[in-house]
């Protein structure tokens, strides 16, 4: 049995405190999408005008991710200082 596709699928957003992630995020939600992200650590969310429409996961990536189990499509966005 295959899962079906959700009509409007969660995206998870890793590294949501830092430079991309932390604008990706809002440009999401402005669009309308549901938005999950994976944080080591949640406190770094406090103040960002969006922590309350967002759902928390914490986490890391090089740990492993349950929270990515039925994901169906992964794309990356990197970014270098």
């Amino acid at each position: 049995m295959t899962p079906q596709a959700s009509p409007d699928p969660r995206i998870l957003v890793t590294g949501a405190t830092g430079y991309v992630g932390g604008r990706l995020v809002p440009r999401l939600l402005g669009a309308g999408r549901r938005v999950r992200v994976l944080v080591r650590d949640p406190r770094r969310l406090e103040g960002r005008d969006w922590r309350t429409h967002v759902e928390v996961a914490t986490g890391d990536v090089l740990t492993g991710l349950p929270e990515m189990r039925g994901t169906r499509t992964a794309k990356k966005v990197a970014a270098s200082r």
